[in-house]
């Protein structure tokens, strides 16, 4: 079994173990053994394990495997009320108004450091500029340059030259890409 790092303030974590109330340090030798070499037992089935430092703080005994039907269990408590979002937030909770605000304020100070770098700025003025191009029909999309497929999107090999490009299909382009 690793042993986990002693904490800094030792004392305190152990007054913290014993006041937590559902926990039980197994002691060996008639003494308690310092928190990060010992074993708790696991409040659902009774075994032994060597609690992290996250559950040491939150005073939760669980072994891994309880703790993973406790987890099952919650979600689908969660879902049965509908209070259940798999990002960590409901629904409601982003079309708040502050959180909304909150967005649209970091959105805009992105897209500001994006304007500000030169690159970056040459970049969005050729899509753009071969977006209405391509809106006011002076350009037609034709199919990917490497396989045939219909649906493409432009790739600029120069974003000097905003209207020469090279259409490719998505797998295509992120191969030209290396991604």
């Amino acid at each position: 079994m690793p042993r986990l790092r002693p904490p800094l303030n030792l004392p305190r974590l152990i007054s913290a173990l014993r006041g937590c109330g559902r926990v039980q340090l197994v002691t060996g030798g008639g003494y308690e053994t310092p928190p990060y070499d010992s074993f708790m037992q696991c409040t659902r089935c009774k075994t032994e394990f060597n609690p992290t430092a996250g559950q040491i703080k939150k005073c939760w005994w669980y072994c891994a495997q309880c703790r993973s039907v406790a987890n099952r269990e919650s979600r689908e408590r969660r879902r049965a009320a509908g209070t259940y979002a798999p990002a960590g937030h409901t629904k409601e909770y982003y079309h708040r108004a502050d959180v909304r605000a909150k967005k649209t304020v970091r959105d805009r100070i992105r897209s500001r450091k994006r304007w500000e770098d030169p690159l970056e700025r040459s970049k969005k003025l050729a899509r753009r500029r071969l977006q209405r191009a391509v809106e006011n029909g002076l350009i037609t999309p034709l199919p990917c340059a490497e396989c045939g497929e219909k649906r493409t999107e432009a790739h600029h090999p120069d974003y000097a030259k905003a209207l020469e490009v090279v259409w490719l299909c998505v797998s295509c382009h992120r191969r030209v890409h290396g991604r």
